[in-house]
């Protein structure tokens, strides 16, 4: 049964977007509001949060099995190439 709810993190990222869009206000006038600082390390946080999840999911990708037997072919068609130019 597929799961038909939506994925919270894209409605966050949409909604962070709509709201720059919106307001659309100098950057100097918002360095000087309050709690800027405690956003801009919540902000950090989260990059670093993402950045961890992706890898993670990018080790994964890479660790499937069909990835091994994608690059065992193309290790094994490079290796018949290179026995090929040394024949000629």
């Amino acid at each position: 049964m597929a799961d038909d709810r939506p994925n919270l993190g894209d409605a966050a990222l949409a909604l962070g977007a709509a709201a720059v869009d919106a307001l659309r206000l100098p950057l100097w006038l918002i360095a000087r509001a309050p709690g800027v600082r405690v956003l801009a390390r919540d902000g950090a946080l989260v990059r670093e949060r993402a950045r961890s999840r992706v890898e993670g999911l990018a080790c994964r990708a890479l660790d499937a099995p069909e990835m091994v037997r994608i690059v065992q072919r193309v290790a094994a068609r490079l290796h018949e190439a290179e026995r090929t130019v040394e024949e000629v």
